[in-house]
């Protein structure tokens, strides 16, 4: 129980840390990407605006810088705007320097006016304005290749700015390379790190667990004895007084308490260390649990109806495996409607094998499906019937688990189903 608990915290506390480390990274890839795409853009634009003010920069290794100062104005065209000298100075002075433009400009007929092609480019002049001409049925602000572009217009050209951003591209690859890679090592040590946490965590409630499992086991055999007492009692007044109201009542919530103590004692056994698995002949413990309920079933009005394949055997316990299926029939016969037919079904297919026992009668809501299997936990008192205390379903839980198995309830057409399922 407690492997499983751990298990659970370790892969929460692990699910967490995955969560986070994956949203960090998106949010710091994502975050410098944008920044990126926003300063290419405002780049480029500045370098559109220089054109529209001073013409295209000389070609060469890296484009001249226009003059950013408000008053420069020595070819007579109108001062770059207050706005983008102040962001160009602000943000962008170093990367504008060490990028590389390319510019072609087309007249209103389609036909390049003039270009600017840098040295250091990939592409010849025929090459560039061939691209560039390409470019201009695309969208205004876009990525071909190696190249971001702007696609600017003025009152009588097109003009198509172009940079290169391999450089910084590289730079991004390598950021989230390294980012990976650390971010690798980082869940390695969340991973160790959650292992520690799931098992300081458990501590406490394995320990909390144990002393109650020692509690009820120990309540349990110290409340025998006092209701052995009571029995022996009661049963020697009956002679004397013969039968008395008081007495009967006596009698009976002794009987109650008596199976309440049973249950409980069989629940701390289940919860304790194991005994060794057996090799359990499944059909023949089967026939063995139902046989005790045919003449009940026949006396209550039901049909009693069940097939059970030949030759299953699984490793297991006998005595539980016995009273596992017994508390399934006790319980359908105990929930059916009148008249109704109890059905039991044990089947084994490729690597499962497969317990059902069904009855008509009340659906259980769907909300109340898992709850029914916590210890005295009962839907309501019209659910219960004589000696029902909200033990028995949870003893068949455990018996469940021990086996590594799982038991479910289906509802559908008026059908209560419990179904258990083991793997071979």
């Amino acid at each position: 129980m407690f492997k499983k608990t751990k298990r659970r915290v370790r892969v929460v506390i692990m699910s967490v840390f995955l969560v986070i480390w994956v949203a960090t990274l998106i949010i710091i890839y994502t975050s410098t990407e944008t920044k990126i795409q926003k300063e290419n853009k405002e780049m480029m634009q500045i370098y559109a605006d220089t054109y529209s003010t001073h013409g295209l920069p000389r070609t060469g290794p890296s484009p001249d810088l226009p003059d950013i100062s408000e008053d420069a104005s020595s070819d007579g065209k109108k001062p770059l705007k207050k706005k983008s000298i102040d962001d160009f100075k602000d943000n962008l002075t170093h990367r504008y320097e060490l990028s590389t433009f390319l510019a072609v400009i087309f007249d209103e007929s389609g036909e390049v006016k003039e270009f600017s092609n840098q040295k250091n480019s990939d592409f010849s002049d025929e090459e560039l304005q061939a691209f560039a001409k390409k470019l201009l049925g695309k969208k205004e602000y876009g990525k071909s290749g190696n190249m971001v572009y702007l696609i600017s217009k003025g009152e009588d050209y097109t003009m198509v700015t172009m940079m290169d951003v391999t450089v910084i591209e590289s730079a991004i690859d390598t950021l989230l390379t390294y980012m990976l890679f650390f971010g690798g090592i980082s869940v390695v040590v969340m991973f160790v790190l959650s292992a520690l946490l799931a098992s300081w965590v458990v501590v406490p409630l394995k320990s909390g667990y144990e002393k109650q499992q020692q509690f009820i086991s120990n309540a349990g055999h110290e409340l025998k004895t006092p209701i052995s007492t009571i029995d022996a009692n009661a049963a020697l007044l009956q002679r004397e007084v013969g039968e008395n109201s008081w007495l009967s009542n006596i009698v009976y919530e002794n009987n109650r308490m008596s199976v309440i103590v049973k249950e409980l004692l069989d629940l701390a056994k289940l919860d304790q260390a194991k005994i060794p698995l057996q090799e359990v002949d499944l059909s023949q413990t089967a026939l063995a649990s139902i046989l005790p309920f045919e003449a009940k079933a026949y006396e209550e009005g039901y049909e009693l109806e069940y097939q059970i394949q030949d030759t299953i055997h699984m490793k297991g316990y006998p005595d539980q495996l016995e009273k596992l299926i017994s508390i399934l029939l006790d319980n359908a016969l105990n929930h059916a409607s009148k008249n109704g037919k109890i059905q039991v079904v044990l089947a084994s297919e490729k690597n499962t094998i497969t317990i059902s026992v069904s009855n008509p009668g009340k659906e259980i809501p769907e909300e109340d499906r898992e709850k029914i299997f916590e210890r005295f936990y009962r839907i309501d008192e019209s659910r219960t019937g004589g000696n029902h205390y909200g033990l028995g379903l949870s003893i068949a839980k455990s018996i469940v688990n021990n086996h590594k198995g799982s038991i479910q309830v289906i509802c559908k057409n008026g059908i209560t189903c419990f179904q258990v399922t083991f793997k071979k």
